[in-house]
This record gives structure tokens, sequence and C-alpha cells, in this order.
């Protein structure tokens, strides 16, 4: 990531439900920055499904599972 768009992990982790919602979480962050949202977010189950089903062609639902 450049420093020019440097992300507010954050702010993101705690709007990640958002994202979700739109379908668009793994469209919008690289997999570098979704592992390290993933492990200060907090999530429900059900939200935790949806990214499961979202992830499918971007990461591995193991890899996925690792950064939670």
């Amino acid at each position: 990531m450049s420093q020019g768009s440097i992300q507010n992990y954050e702010y993101i982790a705690t709007h990640i439900s958002d994202y979700i919602k739109e379908g668009n979480f793994f469209d919008a962050f690289k997999i570098e920055d979704i592992k390290k949202i993933m492990k200060i977010s907090n999530i429900t189950a059900t939200d935790f499904i949806a990214l499961l089903k979202q992830s499918h062609p971007t990461i591995k639902a193991n890899e996925l599972y690792a950064c939670a």
C-alpha cells in the first residue's frame, strides 16, 4: 500500500459490517489489508458466514478463519 493511500484500519474494522452488507469488502481491500482489518475487528457469526461466502474467489476459507 502506498503512503498516499494509508488506510484507517480502526475505522474500517468498526464499520466492517457496512462493507459486508454491500458485498464489496474483498473488492475494496487487498489481502494484506484484509488480514490487518480482521485482526482488530469484531464481527458476528452471521457477518463471518457472509464473509466466507463473499471471499470464495479471493481468499481460501481457512486463511480467512486464521485472520479472524
